[in-house]
Order: C-alpha cells, then structure tokens, then sequence
C-alpha cells in the first residue's frame, strides 16, 4: 500500500455529522495519526530519543513536567522541571542539575510550572511563596529569587513584555487571583531590579476585577518593533489587555499601563493553553479552539465535530493539564489534552495552519518510557512539549535503539 494518495481532502466528518455512506467523496469519515499537506494524506512523523534520561535530576522515575529551549551565547539548553528539581541539557545531552539551593520546588505538578525569557535570561515559576526564579546563564550555577520580588509572595503565571516581566495571578498570605504585578523595566542585558512601585520606577499592578474567576494565563501579542504590541490577560472565560501607556516620571500617580474587557464569554482553558502564531494568539478555550487580532476580532479555528470530539472526552478531573504549542517549522498547532481516565495529554489535535486542516493524533507517552499504547494500560500521558532547537550532530541512532 503507498504511503501517500493523492486526495485533497475538503473535510473531516464524524460520523454523528453525517452516515459514511453519504459522505462526498472528497470527505473523510475517519483520521487516525494521519496529516494532510499539499495534495497528499500521509501518516504523521514518528520519534525517536534525542538525549538521555535526566541521572542528575531524579532520573526515570522524575522525568520533565515542563521544557523550555533557551538559546544564548552561541548555547542551546533544554531547561526542564521536575516535580522537585530543574535541570538543563545542552545539545551534546550532558545533563546539569540547576535546581535552586534554597527553596526548591517540591510536589510541583505540571500545570503549576510555567517559563519566559527576559533579556535572555531563563524565567520559571513554580508557584511557591518565593515567587519566580531567573537563571543567570553560567551552566556552573542554580536558578536564584528574582531580583526585589515581594517577601511571602507567589504568583500562578510569570511572561514576559517588552521591558517588564508579569506575574499573573498572585497569592500568599492574602490571595489575589484577578491581579497582575508588573515589574520595574529592565535595562538593557539586565533583569529588573524591584517590583515595589515608586515615583522613580515603573512597578506597579493591575486589578482585572470585571469578573470573579482568576487568572489562568496572558501572553504579548502584536509587534514591539512595530509599536502595537500589547499584553493579553485571559481568565477561564474573560479575556483582557494591557496596553503600554508611558513610563513613570517622578509620579507614583503616572498609569504605565491601561487595560480594558476584550472578551466577556471568551477565556484561555488552563494556564499554557495559549500561543502566538503570525502576531496573532491561537487559544484553548472552555469549548473551542479560537485564533485573535487582540484588537476585536476573533474566530473559530475548528468546526462543531472536532469541538465534540475534545470536549465530551476530555478528563474533567485532569483538563488543567492540557497545553497548546506552535511547531514552527511544520506550521502546524499542536494541542494537547487528556481524555477521560488519563492523567496526563494523551491526546492531540494538529491543525495545519497552511492548509486549515485538521487531524487527531495520539500522543507519546514519555512520562514513564512507554509508548502510547501503553497508556490504555494504565500509562499517563505526555506532560509537556514545547518547540526549540534540537542537535542530533553528537547521536548514533540505530534501529535496535529506537
């Protein structure tokens, strides 16, 4: 059988839509692990391991809960948490323990871990009263406290803006969760130094109290360079902006941000469940997949059967931990969830953003070195995936390693 048919799709069909029988025949009634690119219905990419198992930060049985890739000094690190450590590895697999030596994560679940980069400096975030971490980018050193964070403070979300980093969401002794902090801007090739408002600075904070749910994430859209970038806040089922207003001179009364109400019945699922794709945000929300401007326009990105399919499936004791992510270089989004009884994502949906076609797909289960077809067993799911760079230059692969 050839591994490619020429058949352009119009459509994928379920078969509550329409009986097989009446399906045009340009339409498919049913897509396992397949893609569809140009003019060809091809069965999807495989994988293969790249690095091995994390020894130095509790091996097989921690493995990573969140990665990110940071590129910098001509280095490229995947930076990864665990539930009580963090780790980074650069491209030839050598592994380095960078967990903090003071107030390290413990008990941390995937969903709590979210990451940034600032002036190229590595952010994470764990949730705990310590607030986020930045990493200084010496492979011989720990992520450490960022610089003035608020004593006995945390935050659910740290992302970074223009010169500033946000923290989304903040707890402690006294919970606010419709509050974003923003930090002092940063100089140049720096992390900002204070987050405490002053008349000589640019902290401050921001209540987005329109509605009682709390933040679950935001994320910068538009371009810096091109001046219309602006801040994107969402909740369950609100969404918000922040916009850059003017930096503070000599008056802690000087907004440096506005916000405003974007999207009344429109929010982001979980936290990590949004991404940028072409200055836009293509979003998880609580019954669909959406793509926005951030200025107004919204639109639906998949149709009433593909809404069914993820959300009469998904597990309602475990949706928190569903992700979305951009992989760049097949132009595709990716997003991840888990169907009911799973723990982890073990399933995902790939849209083509070329071609606007979509396609369900299982996803590999890494959190415990079996395949997918393993976790109908009692396997758990992918936790996280994330795009980067990835050297195979120093890696021998051969058919009975993979």
């Amino acid at each position: 059988m050839p591994q490619s048919l020429p058949i352009r799709p119009t459509g994928l069909l379920a078969t509550d839509d329409i009986p097989p029988g009446e399906a045009p025949a340009t339409a498919w009634t049913g897509v396992e692990n397949m893609s569809f690119r140009d003019i060809y219905a091809e069965r999807v990419q495989g994988f293969a391991p790249i690095y091995a198992e994390n020894p130095t930060v509790g091996g097989a049985s921690k493995p990573p809960l969140h990665l990110f890739n940071s590129v910098f000094g001509g280095a490229s690190f995947w930076i990864y948490g665990t539930v009580d450590g963090i780790g980074a590895t650069n491209t030839g697999g050598t592994h380095t323990d960078i967990t903090p030596a003071v107030n390290p994560p413990s008990g941390v679940d995937s969903n709590q871990w979210t990451s940034c980069e600032l002036n190229g400096y590595p952010v994470i975030n764990y949730q705990d009263l310590y607030g986020p971490r930045s990493w200084d980018r010496d492979i011989t050193d720990k992520f450490i406290a960022l610089p003035g964070w608020f004593s006995s403070i945390s935050c659910k979300v740290i992302r970074s803006h223009r010169f500033y980093l946000m923290a989304l969401g903040i707890g402690g002794t006294n919970d606010w969760p419709s509050v974003v902090a923003f930090s002092d801007s940063a100089a140049p090739g720096n992390l900002p130094t204070t987050w405490t408002p002053a008349p000589t600075n640019d902290a401050g904070s921001l209540s987005l109290g329109d509605t009682g749910e709390g933040i679950t994430d935001g994320l910068t859209i538009g371009s810096s360079a091109l001046g219309n970038s602006r801040f994107i806040v969402y909740k369950t089922n609100s969404t918000y902006f922040m916009d850059h207003i003017a930096d503070r001179v000599d008056s802690d009364s000087q907004d440096i941000f506005g916000q405003g109400a974007m999207f009344t019945t429109t929010g982001a699922l979980a936290t990590n469940c949004v991404t940028s794709w072409n200055n836009q945000h293509i979003v998880l929300t609580d019954g669909d997949v959406i793509m926005h401007d951030g200025r107004g326009a919204i639109r639906s990105l998949v149709d009433r059967s593909v809404r069914r399919s993820i959300f009469s499936n998904i597990d309602q004791a475990n949706y928190e931990r569903s992700f979305i992510v951009n992989d760049r270089v097949l132009d595709q989004i990716i997003v991840c969830y888990p169907e009911r009884g799973a723990t982890f994502p073990n399933r995902a949906l790939l849209i083509d953003m070329q071609t606007n076609s979509v396609r369900f797909r299982d996803t590999n289960e890494i959190y415990g070195g079996a395949s997918f077809r393993d976790t109908h067993i009692g396997g758990s799911g992918t936790p996280h995936i994330a795009a980067g760079n990835v050297s195979t230059a120093d890696i021998s692969l051969t058919w009975s390693s993979i």
